[in-house]
């Protein structure tokens, strides 16, 4: 919003100058006046022109604005067959500035009945995806024991049913210890559809327990299967109640400052 001064780190009892502009002015604010700085968590739409600080970010930062998408995975093994896809994450949203009503805001929400910033503000976001071992032993060398090539990542939207790739990870890594491979989505669009038949299965249809089994031609059937876990009758737990401290909105966190112009 362009009646805001945004302000990341300052100082304590600090002069800040403000320099406006030629053709440009200030309303309600005269040399010499008292401004205040209050410390919140809310932030503004467009504090940097590019997101994340930099100029070689690659992501397009209004690509999911209108979208409600969800992430994950699949293996790719070193014989070119694919594992199932992982479940998919919770849908990544946030609304713009934070859920927060900037100046007049609210007041134009409630004549218009319209929500200016409820559009999705999440551009970057972090998927940890979890591994069947330590990177050094999941690749496609001898002695590695799973044998895994490469990760696909996979996305959809809330009103799809395609699933796309967003990117394809050929160098997993090689760390002692890590378990887990962090991939940064930074707001790309996927570059292929998955085609049908590799989205559901027939052959991972596989029941949890049978009692039962045959084989007709090219097909294995079961008898008396159980397709998935139910849930359990009951659950051993215990709650408890306790006193909480009121929460503060940030906004007794004051600083005077002087401007000068």
């Amino acid at each position: 919003p362009e009646d805001y001064v945004y302000v990341l780190s300052i100082p304590s009892e600090t002069t800040v100058e403000l320099k406006v502009p030629i053709g440009h002015t200030i309303s309600n604010v005269a040399s010499g006046d008292t401004i205040y700085f209050f410390s919140t968590t809310m932030t503004g739409e467009d504090i940097t022109l590019d997101f994340n600080g930099g100029v070689a970010w690659p992501g397009d930062p209004n690509f999911l604005e209108d979208k409600f998408v969800r992430f994950s995975y699949r293996f790719r093994f070193d014989d070119g067959e694919y594992s199932i896809m992982a479940p998919f994450t919770q849908i990544g949203f946030i609304p713009k500035q934070k859920g927060y009503f900037l100046e007049g805001q609210e007041n134009a929400a409630f004549r218009s009945t319209i929500l200016e910033f409820m559009e999705n503000g999440v551009q970057n976001i972090k998927l940890k995806i979890p591994l069947p071992d330590v990177q050094k032993n999941i690749g496609v060398d001898v002695s590695s024991t799973y044998k895994i090539a490469a990760i696909d990542i996979l996305y959809k939207e809330s009103d799809g049913i395609a699933v796309k790739v967003l990117d394809t990870i050929n160098s997993i890594g090689t760390s002692q210890t890590s378990n887990e491979y962090i991939y940064d989505y930074q707001s790309r669009k996927p570059f292929k559809t998955l085609p049908q038949d590799q989205i559901v299965r027939v052959y991972d249809k596989v029941p949890v327990k049978a009692l039962g089994q045959a084989v007709s031609g090219n097909r294995v059937i079961y008898g008396n299967f159980l397709d998935k876990y139910t849930s359990p009758q009951l659950l051993d737990y215990r709650v408890g109640v306790s006193n909480k401290n009121t929460a503060s909105l940030g906004f007794d966190n004051w600083r005077k400052l002087k401007t000068v112009f």
